[in-house]
């Protein structure tokens, strides 16, 4: 891993973002170009929509989920600060 950090030394930020906007766009044409062919092969039956939905709703409720704990931690660390400032 620290092989692979050393490389990035020495690259700009905007040629990472580029290179993880390139990969997250080619993830996303994979998994339709995938998803078509999972699709073409199905008969379609009446509980796609339905795993489509309990999918959807599973990976917004780990959205949510990371953002919460996202904004908790700094949250606590300025209540933190604003304490000790009062304090002061």
């Amino acid at each position: 891993m620290e092989g692979f950090a050393k490389m990035l030394d020495g690259w700009d930020l905007w040629v990472i973002a580029l290179v993880l906007l390139a990969a997250l766009v080619a993830a996303r044409e994979f998994g339709g170009w995938l998803n078509q062919g999972v699709m073409v092969s199905r008969d379609g039956d009446a509980e796609d929509g339905a795993d489509r939905a309990f999918l959807t709703s599973a990976t917004l409720g780990l959205l949510a989920l990371l953002t919460a704990f996202t904004f908790s931690l700094p949250l606590n660390r300025y209540e933190e600060r604003r304490q000790i400032v009062v304090e002061e």
